[in-house]
């Protein structure tokens, strides 16, 4: 599956944010790509992967899909609606939920 390409200035930015955590920070263009437990599929290592879908504009909204999933413990994401004020986006809401 082939995740959609975020700008350098923006990866490095988001990377400037979390800088203060204890982890590193790889950026895939797969999640092929991630390291997996052989037997469980999850990811391995006790990793974590956050994923950003590519927007799309259903139902009249700009829509995008996030969400994560935290080595064998925790799984899910939301389908965030987002508007336009002053130039900036913002999350308005969501329409769908997961978690495993």
């Amino acid at each position: 599956e082939s995740i959609p390409v975020i700008p350098e200035e923006v990866r490095e930015r988001i990377t400037g944010l979390l800088g203060d955590l204890p982890a590193t920070f790889r950026w895939i263009n797969s999640l092929d790509d991630v390291p997996r437990d052989p037997a469980t599929r999850m990811v391995a290592d006790g990793g974590a992967i956050f994923f950003l879908g590519e927007p799309l504009y259903s139902g009249g909204v700009w829509q995008v899909a996030a969400g994560l999933e935290v080595g064998d413990l925790v799984a899910g994401g939301r389908i965030y609606q987002l508007l336009q004020v002053d130039g900036d986006w913002q999350i308005s809401g969501f329409t769908e939920e997961w978690l495993r």
